[in-house]
């Protein structure tokens, strides 16, 4: 029998080195194999993309002579030198393993072990096709693929396919930009890691899900009930990466449940001080995870300024905790902006104890606390931010 998933393995590895990182949900494991050492050195020069490149149609014959095909036209060696002759033939050559495996699935039945092979194949040709830069093909594509694969008699095909399909309606709602209808892909998630035992793959897509709504205007709610369905899902896997991804669920689910309830305030000021919470008793308090080398954080400043100054006498403040691990050059940022308020640091970073404890994982990220210390928002920023402090001081102008 012709192997062709070191070829395929080559193909992909030198795909990711060609072209820019691409949001996936499941990259190929044989992407990250080496190349062998016989490929051929690169030629930077463009040479007219994809002029003089040839390829040999997908023959009509037996799996045999179609995975040798799939063989030769993977062999480094009949692969292009030029960067846009060998990316135009690497799309050819990715267009032609989706329509061998066509042909390959159409001569086997679902218990050969060719089938599972001509299923990867064909998944895998359609992943490259989307780095190479045909994302909407190629998407449309695997996606159509995978579809044809869900009520196959080969159980591990038909969840394949299951995690392709979910993968890509989990995208369909990050870039919708609504939460709407999320319960429902929460649910199939659910029954995908029930059915797959919370395998790595599943639990990938699955966790996508969830971080993307937390993205969303409307996703913060939904975000919270996809953690509760899939964190206990999570600790029960057999992987222990899965496992973690548990445990770090968990501080990002206390973060999004803060909303009604108090917010545990501490830390260390600037000049090695504890931090005494009860200097902001009775106010409306911004609490503003932020880092001097993070443009948006810094982008953010002089609304929450301005802010400060319209609301501050009438009992609004801001507190920053900096995740800043130089504080030579956070110093250096507070001496030239002169901050209107006070900032904690506890010199560990990322790995800042209140950013940990409520799974802080992007910056900036602001909490809105009211007057009697509980959580009102836990995604204050810009439009909403303005929003809610116009309704905790109506007769503010």
């Amino acid at each position: 029998m012709v192997s062709f998933r070191r070829t395929l393995a080559l193909l992909l590895l030198l795909t990711a080195l060609d072209a820019a990182p691409v949001r996936s949900q499941e990259a190929p494991p044989a992407a990250r194999r080496q190349p062998p050492a016989d490929a051929p050195a690169e030629d930077t020069s463009d040479d007219g993309g994809g002029r003089g490149v040839r390829l040999p149609p997908v023959p009509d014959g037996q799996p045999a002579e179609i995975l040798a095909y799939v063989e030769k036209i993977s062999d480094p060696a009949a692969m292009p030198r030029s960067t846009g002759r060998r990316r135009y033939y690497k799309r050819k050559v990715a267009a032609a393993y989706a329509e061998a495996a066509a042909k390959i699935l159409a001569q086997v039945k679902p218990d050969d072990p060719l089938y599972l092979e001509a299923v990867q194949l064909g998944l895998d040709g359609f992943a490259t096709l989307k780095a190479l830069g045909e994302e909407k093909g190629a998407a449309a594509g695997r996606l159509a693929f995978a579809r044809t694969l869900l009520d196959s008699p080969n159980a591990e095909v038909a969840r394949m396919a299951k995690r392709v399909v979910l993968a890509a309606e989990v995208d369909a709602v990050y870039e919708s930009r609504s939460a709407e209808g999320a319960g429902r892909l929460i649910q199939d998630l659910a029954a995908l890691l029930v059915a797959t035992k919370s395998e790595a793959r599943s639990a990938q897509i699955a966790a996508q899900l969830a971080s993307d709504l937390e993205m969303l205007p409307d996703g913060t709610d939904a975000a919270r009930r996809a953690l509760e369905t899939f964190l206990p899902l999570f600790a029960a896997s057999e992987d222990p990466l899965v496992r973690v991804r548990a445990e770090e669920g968990e501080a990002v689910l206390r973060r999004l449940s803060l909303p009604g309830k108090p917010l545990a305030l501490e830390g260390t000021r600037l000049d090695g001080t504890p931090f005494d919470p009860r200097r902001l008793a009775g106010k409306v308090v911004l609490v503003d995870f932020w880092a001097t080398w993070c443009g948006p954080c810094v982008k953010e400043i002089p609304n929450l300024v301005a802010l400060r100054e319209k609301y501050g006498r009438h009992g609004f403040e801001v507190l920053g905790i900096s995740l800043d691990d130089d504080r030579d050059a956070l110093d250096a940022f507070l001496t030239e902006q002169k901050l209107p308020w006070p900032v904690l640091w506890s010199g560990k970073a990322t790995r800042d104890p209140l950013a940990v404890r409520y799974g802080v994982r992007s910056i900036p990220c602001l909490f809105l606390v009211g007057r009697d210390g509980n959580v009102l928002s836990v995604n204050a920023r810009g439009e909403t931010l303005e929003k809610l402090l116009a309704e905790l001081f109506p007769d503010v102008r």
